[in-house]
């Protein structure tokens, strides 16, 4: 089972509030803040289909993944940063090849 939506090549997350009672989730971009709610699944995927719909109305015409690229800040321990940045500078790699390529390895691993 998954807790991510799709629709139109975009995913979503599926979250519930207790407190609230209602379901929620977030558009999963990286150039947007985009949420979306419901009482029961159906209210839920409605809304998330219009989320999508609204947010592929202000790009323009550009087709998801065409964004320049993503900016995600990583917290690590000190000592795996400390491992990590020397790993890299042995591959004479910037931070940021390092770990595009580590995560590239993982995914393509599955």
């Amino acid at each position: 089972m998954t807790n991510l939506l799709e629709y139109k090549g975009f995913f979503g997350t599926i979250e519930y509030s207790k407190e609230d009672g209602v379901l929620f989730g977030h558009l999963l971009v990286d150039d947007a803040c985009a949420s979306y709610e419901g009482t029961t699944l159906e209210e839920l995927l409605g809304d998330f289909h219009d989320c999508v719909d609204d947010y592929l109305e202000g790009r323009d015409g550009q087709e998801p993944g065409d964004s320049p690229r993503f900016t995600q800040n990583v917290a690590l321990p000190s000592q795996l940063y400390k491992s990590a940045s020397q790993c890299a500078a042995s591959h004479s790699l910037s931070m940021n090849a390092f770990i595009e390529d580590a995560i590239a390895k993982a995914v393509a691993a599955g």
